[in-house]
């Protein structure tokens, strides 16, 4: 029997041999929707619990819209021309888009272009996370949790924030979407340790499709709306990344009907545990990186090609247990440090502190400390660090270990 993964751009062909009962489970499958631009417009034209949204705004109106990094398959493409039409009659000089990246890297400009479209990338002032830099951070306030809430200050500063994202089943969080853009979107790295400790995650709540009462989810909501003036755009996706909903409006109400309809719809319950699973994210990131050869440090380049910008790209898998893949890249040789932190900021292991050439490097991580002992399940930060002549990059990354 074959079966083709969505794994990568163009899949991966798997042949299961015959005497195993196999059950292939895939999302329902729902048509895109016809004309996704005037879908758009419709929802922010009609929003849920909220006045249209040309009537939330006047000329001299600060307006920050929030968007997804390129981690996220949200279409902006077609999302923000229809966005910013509705806001035709605001001063463009007024509005700022706001990067979410939370803990990853910033966009490279070639990048913004790649998600927002060459024309938006330059006519918009465009303000990217830096949640390592406290000063860019206002403190909004405390949420129920006791989670210290700092926030970009500038996004607080609008008179409307517009949170733009797409919603579908994350793994402990819920669903995404909604109240994520701000936090840990656009928020300071305390801030973001504290949602996503050990003690939230352990919650038998923190897990796929639920929202009420799962403390991570909650505790985003109190953080997004301790700012004034919130706007939700969120839309769900098929498998083709076509759009298959809209949803505008108040921000817990429209969140809300878009996770019961990407419940219904990509979440399928099963009478039984198996087995054996095996499934794929598609992580067509993949098809780019370096094949790895053999276990611990990779420095071999087997494309023969040097990167052209220095970059942690993360981790791979994430969550793990017992090893994940770390990846890298220089595009001069430096001086490298890489690390692995709890979250409350004790160094847990160092992986690198050495001279490293220019390429392409894969580290392997085994869940370990300094000690060698294993560590608890939890959340975990990479933390890394380079310096040529070219000048200095540093990114810290989040690692999930769940054993």
């Amino acid at each position: 029997m074959k079966i083709n993964l969505a794994y990568g751009k163009r899949g991966l062909e798997w042949n299961v041999p015959d005497g195993y009962h196999v059950d292939i489970i895939e999302p329902q499958w729902v048509e895109g929707l016809k004309d996704q631009t005037e879908a758009i417009t419709e929802a922010l034209r009609s929003p849920i619990d909220s006045k249209p949204l040309k009537d939330l705004v006047s000329k001299d109106t600060k307006i920050g819209i929030i968007f997804s990094d390129i981690t996220r398959a949200t279409p902006y493409h077609i999302i923000l021309p229809a966005l910013l039409k509705e806001l035709d009659h605001a001063d463009p000089k007024n509005i700022i888009l706001f990067c979410a990246t939370g803990t990853h890297r910033p966009a490279p400009p070639g990048e913004l272009e790649t998600i927002l479209g060459k024309e938006i990338a330059s006519k918009y002032r465009i303000i990217q996370n830096d949640t390592n830099d406290k000063s860019q951070f206002m403190h909004a306030g405390n949420t129920s949790s006791g989670n210290q809430i700092y926030l970009n200050a500038e996004l607080a500063a609008c008179d409307l924030k517009i949170l733009t994202g797409f919603i579908e089943p994350h793994f402990f969080m819920g669903f995404s979407g909604g109240g994520k853009a701000v936090m840990p979107g656009m928020a300071y790295l305390d801030t973001i340790r504290y949602n996503h400790s050990i003690s939230m995650l352990e919650n038998e709540n923190a897990r796929w499709g639920i929202t009420s009462g799962n403390p991570l989810w909650e505790d985003v909501n109190e953080a997004a709306e301790l700012l004034s003036g919130l706007f939700l755009l969120n839309i769900t996706l098929n498998k083709r990344r076509e759009i298959s909903g809209v949803y505008a409006g108040d921000l817990r109400k429209a969140h809300k009907q878009g996770c019961i309809f990407a419940k219904e719809t990509a979440m399928v319950p099963v009478d039984e545990s198996y087995d054996l699973v095996i499934t794929s994210n598609d992580p067509y990131q993949a098809e780019v990186t370096v094949a790895l050869s053999g276990t611990g440090v990779n420095t071999g380049n087997d494309l023969d090609l040097l990167p052209t910008v220095t970059e942690l790209t993360g981790n791979y898998p994430n969550p793990f247990n017992p090893t994940t893949k770390i990846k890298f890249s220089l595009k001069a040789d430096s001086k490298v440090s890489l690390s692995i932190y709890n979250v409350r900021g004790q160094k847990v292991k160092t992986l690198i502190n050495d001279n490293m050439e220019a390429g392409y490097h894969t580290i392997v991580w085994d869940g370990r400390d300094d000690n060698g002992k294993s560590v608890s399940s939890g959340v975990y930060f990479n933390n890394f660090g380079s310096v040529n002549n070219s000048g200095d990059y540093t990114s810290v990354k989040k690692i999930i270990l769940l054993k």
